[in-house]
């Protein structure tokens, strides 16, 4: 401790007015808060302008509702403290939101009575944040932040599919029909009765198709066609 109170010291050195004071107050904070730690850093005013300043930065527990939380916060020490009190700040971590209420604005910044009144030598950090734990407790300064879900994705439910419509069938055995035309012909013997039906109704579709063909051609019915017929007729015949 006391090599962090020589470093201290060095560090406050220039631009501090009463920097034995201001140490003193900030080993007494560090002992009793291990989660807070002295750092420089560059504060901006209102009006602007900046200037290096000392800061107490970490978490304080904070009981609520019968749990411990550590809320993060970021204490300023002005060049001319103690006489000037500290300027106080919630900093919350990427999982935190600001709960804006009675003692923090939205920005973060807190204002307390204790504060208001600041009084030195009866007016120092360490009790500053023992008054700042029992007012957190009563009105937490942050929240959780929301997680973000997961869009939900609707899935169409399948349901029972549909026999096909007479027109569908015979579509499809007009496709059926012209694809045997196209490849090698078949030997048909001893078929049931239903494979006879589906005969029946092949012929029939060769007789429509070469109908169709003798009136778009001059040539007449198409060989391939005919040998089909003759086929389906000493199939059906069986």
């Amino acid at each position: 401790m006391e090599v962090a109170e020589n470093a201290l010291r060095r560090t406050l050195a220039n631009g501090y007015n009463y920097r034995d004071l201001t140490v003193a107050e900030i080993i007494n904070v560090i002992t009793s808060y291990k989660d807070l730690k002295p750092i420089m850093g560059s504060y901006v005013f209102n009006d602007g302008s900046s200037r290096e300043l000392m800061s107490l930065a970490g978490t304080v527990p904070v009981s609520y509702r019968g749990n411990t939380y550590n809320i993060p916060i970021c204490v300023w020490l002005l060049d001319t403290y103690p006489y000037n009190p500290p300027i106080c700040f919630v900093k919350p971590t990427s999982t935190m939101m600001i709960k804006p209420g009675t003692h923090v604005d939205a920005d973060g910044k807190f204002y307390l009575p204790y504060l208001h009144e600041w009084k030195p030598p009866q007016s120092d950090l360490l009790n500053l944040n023992q008054v700042m734990i029992l007012v957190f407790g009563e009105e937490p300064p942050v929240f959780s932040r929301p997680t973000t879900q997961k869009p939900y994705q609707a899935f169409q439910t399948a349901g029972p599919t549909s026999e096909p419509s007479s027109t569908s069938s015979v579509n499809h055995r007009q496709t059926a029909a012209r694809g045997s035309l196209v490849g090698t012909l078949p030997t048909i013997s001893n078929v049931d009765a239903n494979e006879a039906q589906l005969l029946e109704e092949e012929l029939s579709l060769c007789e429509i198709l070469e109908t169709f063909t003798m009136k778009n051609k001059e040539s007449g019915s198409t060989p391939v066609v005919v040998r089909r017929k003759r086929v389906l007729k000493d199939a059906i015949a069986l």
